[in-house]
C-alpha cells in the first residue's frame, strides 16, 4: 500500500513495482497489509502522519516504510 508524494520516485513507479512483484493495490489498511509505503507529504500538503492509511497502519502494527527504507528494502 502507497500513500503521499515521493521525492526520488514517482508514486506510479512506486506502485507499479509493488504490483509486478506480486503484491496488491488496496484502497485501505487490512490486517492483511504487510507495509505502507509513504512519501514526504500527503497529496494535500499534510504531513504523512495525519493520513487515515499511516493513522491505521499504525493502530494495527503494521511496518511502515518511507522513501529511503522501501529503496533499501528493494
Amino acid at each position: 500500500m502507497v500513500s503521499g508524494v515521493f521525492e526520488n520516485i514517482s508514486r506510479d513507479k512506486v506502485e507499479t513495482f509493488i504490483l509486478d512483484h506480486g503484491g496488491r493495490r488496496t484502497g485501505s489498511v487490512s490486517g492483511k497489509t504487510d507495509y505502507l509505503v509513504v512519501g514526504y507529504k500527503m497529496e494535500d500538503g499534510r504531513e504523512v502522519t495525519q493520513g487515515g492509511k499511516y493513522n491505521g497502519a499504525k493502530k494495527k502494527g503494521i511496518e511502515i516504510l518511507n522513501e529511503e527504507k522501501f529503496e533499501e528494502l528493494i
